[in-house]
């Protein structure tokens, strides 16, 4: 009887096979452009306002002062192909930042910038420890104990045989 079935799967995997094969897929002709890959990236002018831990202003990784981010926020914003301003500010610090940030997001407003974006590093990855938590390799802080592998809710082991009661005798 095993022949018998092997025979008629075989045959129905040709049917199957031949019939596939039949429909003529419909597929328009078109022409592929050869792709030279490995190349250097070109160089892309970032614009970049960035507030450092000691509250120093940067644009463009030079040094500013508040008076003068004023007119060069001008300039930029009177460039006709109204590039993208970058707004950063340094991650910790001991200095309170949050005023400067809002004085630079004012002066960016008043010198009518139209595309600006506020940028900050990247998040973890789910499962690994915050920068600046205590878990961060590196840092001398406590480190909390490791999940444990039996799940919270569960009855804890009995040491009888099955069913986990022991009969008095």
């Amino acid at each position: 009887m095993t022949p018998l079935l092997d025979v008629v799967f075989l045959l129905l995997t040709f049917f199957i096979f031949t019939w596939v094969m039949m429909v003529r897929a419909q597929v328009m002709p078109m022409q592929m452009v050869a792709v030279q890959a490995g190349g250097r990236p070109g160089d892309t002018d970032l614009n970049v306002l960035a507030i450092d831990k000691q509250g120093q202003f940067f644009f463009n990784r030079q040094p500013i002062d508040e008076g003068r981010l004023e007119t060069r926020l001008r300039q930029f914003a009177e460039d006709p192909t109204q590039p993208t301003l970058y707004i950063a500010v340094e991650a910790q610090g001991e200095l309170d930042r949050a005023p400067l940030l809002v004085r630079a997001l004012q002066q960016v407003y008043e010198a009518r910038v139209q595309n600006f974006m506020l940028v900050g590093p990247p998040a973890p990855a789910p499962g690994s420890p915050a920068p600046g938590s205590s878990n961060a390799p590196g840092n001398n802080g406590s480190v909390s104990p490791a999940p444990s592998s039996t799940p919270e809710n569960a009855p804890p082991a009995s040491s009888g045989a099955s069913g986990g009661t022991t009969s008095g005798g």
